[in-house]
């Protein structure tokens, strides 16, 4: 549920704001009325629906995971104080870190010197080094989870703890791809079916981290990208058949792995969207083709500072604003908005013209991805954010059809 201002959880700790929502919780600024401190309370809601065995597992797991969090006392790593169910929710306190964000800082003032990101390296391999000795693995570093204190210290904030999700639920997908950041994050923590991260994982987001605070830009993934294809197991069936296309009629399809797992990576693809179906064959013969499953493989460029500088706007609520792509040359509008406080967005980009297909995206300040529609064909997308502070944002609109359009889109944001 949404905590508001004044509300109060275990008759000690006030809400006083909140800090930041996402598809599966929420962390808020709060006093704890016994102490008198600021603290942060980050709220994990579970998935509506869910299994009654699997979420008592996922509130046991959550459970051991904030003892060990609780465990922890190192001066680099924020201090987990309390935690507790209350409603459907569970809650974990931490002490609020007072000072700004790491994000920030690059934001405000560019590629930092070598010599002080250093320092902060070592501080925060210590704090990893530190947790993954006592079992805990962070899940979330990035820059937006490091806060420079006013005295200059690194203090790592926002522990990732177990979801109250089903993994294998393709909401739990949608959202976690939703509220990911691939860019600090390796690859098998956005693969739920594999879903395993370890101590190497924290690693990564650290290099990420710093490679984004010593140049100011996001380390590029590369060109082509892996995926893992998976499907349902078929009663008493020998042998599974995999085609592969770049079209949904699948003209030109290919077979791309014949065998009996119920799973198969498909390795090195270009920017594009692919298409799949699958069927069985056994000792009475073969199915039919499965329906048509997609996957976009694409590493979409950040939007540069000339793109910011000349995005259209301020856009006003409620308003129409109308776009067109003229050629090739020209596949992407970008536009801005300033949040005068917290609050939630809806965005809808409707009239695309046949036979292409757009994508939306809605980024903050920071160019960090908040929320991504990227429908098939000539859809509609659609997006709906939870309560988002106030600042600047920008939305990107995208042709991903690759030729021009002549039939002007249709962009509406509502945010009050």
């Amino acid at each position: 549920m949404t905590l508001t201002s004044g509300q109060m959880l275990q008759n000690r700790y006030r809400i006083v704001s909140s800090l930041g929502e996402g598809g599966m919780g929420a962390v808020y600024r709060a006093r704890d009325t016994r102490l008198d401190v600021p603290v942060a309370i980050k709220e994990m809601t579970p998935q509506p629906g869910l299994a009654p065995h699997t979420l008592a597992q996922l509130r046991q797991q959550f459970q051991q995971e904030a003892q060990i969090l609780a465990r922890l006392n190192h001066p680099h790593l924020v201090r987990v104080g309390d935690f507790f169910e209350e409603g459907d929710s569970a809650y974990l306190v931490m002490d609020f870190a007072e000072g700004e964000s790491l994000a920030n800082r690059i934001e405000r003032e560019g590629a930092l010197p070598e010599e002080q990101v250093l320092i902060w390296a070592e501080q925060l391999l210590d704090a990893l080094a530190y947790c993954h000795a006592q079992g805990a693995i962070h899940r979330d570093v990035k820059p937006q989870n490091v806060i420079i204190r006013p005295d200059g210290r690194a203090v790592l904030v926002d522990f990732g703890l177990v979801k109250l999700w089903d993994p294998h639920d393709p909401r739990t997908k949608t959202t976690m791809r939703g509220m990911g950041m691939p860019e600090y994050a390796p690859p098998e923590q956005y693969d739920i079916e594999m879903g395993h991260t370890d101590a190497r994982s924290d690693v990564y987001g650290l290099g990420a981290t710093l490679y984004h605070a010593l140049l100011n830009a996001i380390s590029p993934p590369g060109d082509n990208a892996d995926c893992t294809v998976s499907w349902n197991a078929a009663y008493l069936t020998e042998t599974y058949v995999l085609q592969e296309a770049t079209d949904s009629d699948f003209s030109d399809a290919t077979v791309i792995y014949t065998g009996a797992a119920t799973s198969h990576i498909v390795a090195s693809r270009g920017i594009a969207r692919y298409y799949y179906r699958i069927k069985a064959h056994n000792s009475w013969g073969d199915s039919g083709w499965s329906n048509v499953q997609s996957v976009d493989v694409f590493w979409e460029a950040e939007p540069n500072e000339d793109a910011l500088t000349q995005a259209n706007g301020p856009v006003v609520s409620g308003l129409i604003y109308y776009g067109v792509f003229p050629g090739a040359a020209d596949l992407k509008d970008y536009f801005y908005f300033d949040l005068p406080a917290a609050h939630t967005v809806e965005l809808w980009l409707t009239n695309i013209q046949a036979g292409h297909n757009y994508d939306l995206t809605l980024r903050d300040a920071n160019t960090d991805t908040v929320q991504h529609s990227g429908e098939l064909g000539n859809a509609d997308e659609h997006i709906l954010t939870g309560v988002l502070l106030s600042g600047r944002y920008y939305i990107h609109v995208s042709n991903a059809s690759g030729t021009g359009s002549t039939q002007p889109y249709h962009l509406r944001v509502v945010y009050q």
